[in-house]
Formats: structure tokens, sequence, C-alpha cells
């Protein structure tokens, strides 16, 4: 089944239920399962400038169906898709319908930092595997996926406003980690909140579509220019750059691995008394 570009999105949505047995008859459909380099010729799936306003929007609209990694990791694929649609040729809106067809539930995994275990952040987790699919470069992907990292655990979010603002008064924090549970206790400390008021819910609802926009800004920049795109990411904390400086470079422990802001969770207490830093504990 072919399908042109005249049709619509939703007919798009529509066309991905036919049968596993008729869609793999069709010869001239990508294969998606390889690895990037055949996948398409520049290696990971096509990319085309989209608004991050509109993909924030989205992900806001759809975060009740599946949370925070769902949300942010469908609005990008989503919008992206709603792009090569316009474009308004065959090979286009072919690609765009293997866009649509990919198992958007399985991304509701993450949700509650993975299951509900309070672990890595959703929205970074789905913004990451968004920054995967159209970043081929490994190394690149990976800088951009850090800064993403740098910018959820320092900046005061929540920023994006929904078009119906039920919250005008939204509490802010700067997270200082992207560990789910973490970054929520210090927002609630903050903010002098708990569990039982359920602002927090929207709170992160809001914070994933932050995370959407950045996501989109550092994808549109990456392939509009790569060099200038890849010089404007955000630097590591210089804190994190002296920890690691003792616990991965043979000067000390050589210990850890990571790049995540240590002074979320470590205080001096055990560092010796040589230790370049004075930081201070959560709690």
């Amino acid at each position: 089944m072919l399908v042109t570009a005249g049709l619509s999105l939703a007919a798009f949505g529509a066309g991905t239920q036919v049968r596993g047995k008729e869609l793999s008859s069709e010869g001239n459909l990508p294969n998606f399962s390889g690895t990037p380099a055949e996948v398409t010729e520049s290696g990971g799936w096509k990319y085309l400038p989209i608004d991050p306003q509109k993909t924030a929007d989205l992900s806001y609209d759809i975060f009740s169906d599946g949370a925070c990694h769902y949300a942010s990791f469908r609005a990008i694929v989503t919008n992206v898709a709603q792009a090569l649609i316009a474009i308004g040729n065959e090979k286009d809106a072919l690609l765009a319908k293997n866009y649509l067809a990919f198992p958007f539930y399985m991304m509701v995994y993450g949700k509650g930092g993975i299951a509900y275990y309070g672990s890595l952040c959703g929205a970074v987790n789905g913004c990451a595997a968004a920054i995967s699919l159209f970043v081929p470069d490994e190394k690149d992907k990976f800088a951009m996926i850090q800064d993403l990292c740098v910018y959820r655990e320092e900046t005061l979010l929540p920023i994006y406003v929904p078009k119906e603002d039920k919250h005008p008064e939204m509490p802010k924090s700067i997270a200082k980690s992207i560990v789910c549970h973490l970054s929520l206790a210090n927002w609630m400390a903050a903010n002098s909140r708990n569990l039982e008021d359920s602002i927090w819910v929207e709170r992160c609802i809001r914070l994933t579509s932050d995370m959407a926009i950045r996501t989109v800004g550092l994808l549109n920049a990456y392939h509009a220019d790569r060099s200038k795109a890849l010089g404007s990411l955000m630097p590591l904390l210089p804190e994190t750059q002296s920890c690691m400086e003792c616990h991965t470079h043979n000067k000390g422990r050589y210990d850890s691995i990571g790049r995540m802001n240590c002074t979320a969770c470590h205080s001096d207490i055990d560092a010796g008394s040589e230790c370049p830093r004075v930081s201070q504990p959560v709690f």
C-alpha cells in the first residue's frame, strides 16, 4: 500500500494498522531494524527542522497517555513525521508512515524514573532516545545528551506554560539532579510541598515540555550547522570537573565513571584532607 502526500496525519496513523505480513511485503518500505548506516544514506533517521513550541504543546497534551518518557519522545518523532509529510513527495511520505508506526507505547516504562523506581528522569530519557534516532554520530549524540542532562540539573524549571494555564504561580526549582526522586524531593523542599499536593504532577508535565523544547533546539541547530551547534552546548559543571580529576584520572581513587552533578548526593565527609572541593549535603 502506497500513501500519497495529500493524505492527512490521521490517515497515516490508520495506515500503520495493516497486518505485519502485508507491511513486510512492500519492498519499497525502508527497513528500520538495522544499524544506523543501513537505515538511511547518512545514517540515523531523516530529520527536518520542527517547531519547538508546537512539539512542547503536543508533549503536554499527550502526557496523560503515558507520562514523561513517552510524551517527550512521541512528540518529537510525530512532529518530524508531520514535517516529512508536508514536503509532499512519496518517498518522504513513506518515511513518515514508518515513523508513525513506531510502537510508542513501549516508552511508558520510563515513567516515575523507570517503572516508578525513581531513577533516571523520564523526560531526559525520552529526549535522549529522540536524539539518538536523529544524530548518527555517537560522539555528537552523547555530547548533546550530556547537554540535556546539565540543562535539566542546572536550569530553573519548569518554564513552559500551557495554553490554558491553571497554575499561573507554578513553583520552580533548580533540580541539581537528573534522578527522578531527588529532583522531585528538591523541588518539594524548595517550595514547601509534598506528594499530597497534586501540583507536583503538573510540574512534571511542564518540565517534560521544557525538555522537548531544549531537545528540538539542539536537533535544529545540529542539523543546520553541526560545528556551531556543538560549540554552544552547556559546559560541564566545574564542581564535577573537579571531582572527576581525582576519581577518574589516576590522581586519587580512580573509582568512578560519570559526568553528573556530584554535589546532589555527595558531601566532603570522607573526601580526604587533600580534596579541592568543599560541598554541602542536600538534606
